[in-house]
């Protein structure tokens, strides 16, 4: 499986969490105008304004809620670690029975604060674990559903070309991660476009586009070419010319994996020139 291999998604993920508040809330965080100002719109001199689609209202609303997570982990992970310290004596308090009874009665007060504390920590982690952990199930039983014969080289293709932090996006709010990593696959161009991202909710963005457009063909059932296509005597229509060298490495790394990274800089500087 592409992707984190722990228990839990990786924390870089919460770069979607920081992007995500900046459109929520605009650069400078404020949360709104006054009420008193009057309410405008920009338009372009032609053209209608477009709505927000339903993908990026329901994508905001993901984020709002994996943001919200966020907040109540970082909280809890913020407090200092409760010291519960040596167990107060007579001796200690010198002799002081009023001063020892007191306290012996905060030990015990910090000992249970200390041991909440930690069952509240241990709680946040199985709650991380358990929702990773249905992400993780989900992927793979799309992944069995596909049912092809080449995933297993499709998975380590994606684990070397997108970066972590974006292998766990895939996972977490693709609506079928297997179906999707598997078409990048089949797509190098696409892959090695999507690769560079560096904003994660960005590649969200456009891997949730890119789903909404998959489709599956079943190559068996394809029609027998249509022999009257071309007229008799007519020459196909000539397209652009192939490119060796590029197909030469993409034919190495569907071999072999770890070679993808040679096609797809020389894609980059392809495109640069």
């Amino acid at each position: 499986m592409f992707g984190n291999d722990g228990d839990e998604p990786l924390s870089d993920i919460d770069g979607i969490d920081s992007d995500a508040e900046e459109l929520e809330t605009g650069q400078d965080g404020g949360e709104g105008q006054g009420e008193d100002e009057e309410e405008f719109s920009i338009e372009i001199e032609g053209e209608e304004q477009a709505e927000e689609t339903p993908l990026i209202k329901t994508l905001r609303q993901e984020i709002r809620d994996t943001k919200q997570e966020l907040h109540k982990y970082r909280a809890a992970s913020a407090q200092p670690k409760i010291e519960v310290g040596e167990k107060p004596s007579l001796e200690s308090c010198e002799w002081d029975e009023e001063r020892y009874e007191a306290e012996l009665d905060a030990w015990k007060e910090r000992g249970r604060a200390a041991a909440k504390q930690e069952q509240d920590e241990l709680d946040a982690q199985n709650a991380r674990a358990v929702s990773w952990s249905k992400t993780v199930q989900n992927y793979q039983l799309k992944a069995a559903a596909l049912k092809v014969s080449d995933f297993q080289q499709a998975e380590e293709t994606l684990k070397v070309s997108l970066p972590e932090i974006l292998q766990s996006a895939l996972l977490a709010y693709a609506d079928d991660p297997a179906k999707v990593g598997y078409a990048l696959y089949k797509h190098p161009a696409r892959l090695a476009a999507l690769a560079q991202e560096t904003d994660p909710i960005k590649f969200v963005i456009a891997v949730r586009d890119l789903e909404r457009n998959l489709k599956v063909v079943n190559r068996r059932n394809l029609p027998p070419p249509d022999s009257e296509t071309f007229q008799k005597g007519s020459a196909p229509t000539s397209g652009p010319k192939p490119d060796k060298k590029a197909e030469s490495l993409l034919a190495a790394a569907e071999k072999d994996p770890t070679k993808f990274a040679e096609y797809r800089s020389y894609m980059r500087s392809k495109k640069q020139a």
